[in-house]
């Protein structure tokens, strides 16, 4: 399953179409009492549903929370893209570019480092549905997000479904741009199988996919035994491994 870029896309994402504009941004590091906004913009197609952003900041805003009280999930606006996908309006650099160019407004980077993250009615079916790298992040499945129950009706470990799922990648691409990969992620191997969002669904995947994405240690004779996609359930909050990474986040970008 590949419902995000891979790692080695990831990589390469800073080279690719309208990403150019960002060889004029440099890598500093901060001090760890600094802030960081994640913040959320949505398309025109994703503020159709009415239901998306509490859902988006509840559940968002929780895993940022549990991770680094210095964290928080905000809203950044509104924004037209020239196609409602997750995925592409990152590998095409869309979406960076509108940061870059400042079409999107950031806001005071003096004392935030900012995390862009934008949020699309792409179809969730098709993947891959979404893409992060630092600083950056866009997901598809506005609707089936919406469709999620309120954050303080849910636990944080529910069943598979597809608006869970896409929850899921919210949060999962959150990480990414935050400095996350999928390794940083864990399952919990009991007799329900948590899937923390970082490993994705990855986790019950072909041997070769669960390899590509989570190291030789998963793919065919590792020493890590796949999940059983029938006894899995997902975590909507970041593994320990996760959390100790972005506690020591100092990373961003600045014009």
């Amino acid at each position: 399953m590949t419902e995000d870029a891979g790692l080695g896309r990831r990589g390469s994402l800073l080279a690719i179409g309208g990403l150019a504009g960002l060889g004029r941004c440099i890598y500093r590091h901060r001090p760890l009492e600094r802030t960081i906004d994640v913040r959320v913009w949505l398309t025109d197609g994703a503020t159709e549903y009415g239901q998306l952003w509490p859902r988006v900041e509840g559940y968002l805003g929780r895993a940022l929370r549990d991770a680094r009280e210095s964290v928080s999930a905000d809203f950044g606006g509104r924004v037209a893209v020239d196609r409602e996908h997750g995925h592409g309006v990152m590998t095409s650099g869309e979406w960076p570019g509108h940061v870059v160019a400042g079409t999107v407004g950031l806001g005071e980077m003096n004392t935030v480092d900012v995390v862009s993250l934008l949020v699309t009615d792409g179809a969730f079916s098709a993947t891959p549905s979404a893409a992060g790298a630092l600083s950056f992040a866009a997901v598809g499945g506005a609707r089936l997000i919406a469709k999620m129950p309120p954050v303080g009706e849910t636990a944080t470990v529910v069943d598979v479904t597809r608006p869970a799922l896409a929850t899921k990648v919210l949060i999962h691409e959150a990480g990414h741009a935050l400095g996350l990969h999928h390794r940083d992620g864990a399952v919990t191997f009991d007799d329900r199988q948590v899937v923390s969002p970082m490993i994705s669904a990855y986790a019950w995947a072909d041997p070769e996919i669960r390899e590509r994405y989570l190291g030789s240690e998963w793919g065919p004779g590792g020493n890590i035994a796949p999940v059983d996609a029938e006894s899995a359930r997902i975590s909507l909050e970041f593994s320990s491994e996760s959390v100790g990474k972005i506690r020591s986040y100092r990373g961003g970008l600045l014009p």
